[in-house]
């Protein structure tokens, strides 16, 4: 997942396959409806918060990890990146 600035994505739905599901949280999710993938997460204004999974994005993308987040729950076979913040909850002002 990836925190994005929304207005620079183009979001194409031709299929009617994405659905949205609001969290306890008061945030959206959005599932492919067909599969089941979770596709992002956003606040109800889409601008204060946006994040997008990256394998949904079909053009080339240039980022690297700027920080890990929610390691608190993450897999025992993950191993965060060295050099690199991590966090055990989602951090005020990311």
């Amino acid at each position: 997942m990836a925190i994005a600035d929304a207005s620079t994505l183009k979001l194409d739905d031709k299929n009617g396959y994405l659905k949205e599901h609001q969290s306890g949280a008061g945030g959206y999710r959005a599932f492919c409806s067909e599969c089941g993938t979770r596709l992002m997460n956003y606040s109800p204004d889409r601008v204060s918060f946006f994040c997008i999974s990256l394998s949904t994005v079909d053009t080339p993308l240039d980022l690297k990890p700027v920080a890990h987040i929610n390691i608190e729950s993450k897999a025992n076979w993950c191993k965060p990146y060295e050099g690199i913040p991590c966090f055990s909850a989602f951090p005020e002002g990311l």
